[in-house]
């Protein structure tokens, strides 16, 4: 299958974990992907059964299309040249996945620092805000929509022990419904009035769908979620 054929897919954090597999699993739908991360390499001691390669070189592996750029989430000016270089290596972006994440834990509450709190604020909170903002701005320009995927977890609904710094974060990046509810569709005479309703708009062909993912202990196809 080619569910993903020509599409432009930018994902963060995707020099290792749930973004390497993402990109990869992309590219093999035949997505043009764009791996973006602070670092081209995979991270020391991972679980990819092929960290010799970068994304890049593993896509290209699989006789997919990639290209590297590198891009410190937490930076509004770096996700927007993430955006830049994308539409001037393929013309475009159709999805934009906001993987890039850091986890804290360990301690309890009373022992995290401000350090602790901070980090994982500006990386899993700002880095996924800068990135649907920067991708929507974009699919809003080239007014035939796009998809807007942000990687969350559960840890942001219920909270897990030893870890509330991270739980704090993803229950602010694992709200999605403000990206919709603020009705980006564009139409084509600015007078017109936003449709009230979340199902029209985004039936709209110039509609930006958004889409929350919680990876688990069950199989998730993210062909499925960005297509």
């Amino acid at each position: 299958m080619a569910r993903l054929q020509n599409k432009v897919v930018v994902v963060t954090g995707a020099s290792s974990g749930f973004g390497r597999a993402i990109a990869k699993a992309c590219a093999a739908e035949g997505a043009k992907v764009v791996v973006s991360d602070v670092h081209e390499n995979p991270n020391a001691g991972g679980f990819e059964d092929d960290a010799a390669l970068t994304t890049v070189e593993a896509i290209e592996k699989l006789g997919g299309t990639g290209t590297y750029v590198g891009c410190d989430v937490t930076k509004e000016d770096q996700v927007d040249n993430l955006v830049a270089e994308t539409v001037r290596a393929f013309g475009r972006i159709d999805v934009m996945v906001n993987n890039a994440g850091v986890y804290r834990n360990g301690k309890r509450l009373h022992e995290f620092d401000e350090a602790d709190l901070d980090v994982c604020y500006e990386v899993n909170v700002k880095g996924t805000f800068f990135g649907a903002k920067a991708g929507i701005r974009r699919m809003l320009e080239q007014g035939d929509g796009g998809v807007i995927v942000n990687l969350v977890s559960t840890a942001g609904l219920q909270g897990h022990p030893n870890q509330s710094v991270y739980n704090i974060s993803k229950g602010g990046a694992g709200q999605p419904h403000p990206v919709p509810r603020d009705r980006v569709r564009q139409g084509p005479d600015p007078r017109q009035r936003d449709l009230p309703d979340l199902r029209e708009d985004l039936a709209h062909p110039r509609a930006v769908r958004r889409q929350g993912l919680r990876p688990g202990l069950r199989r998730v196809d993210p062909a499925q979620a960005v297509g």
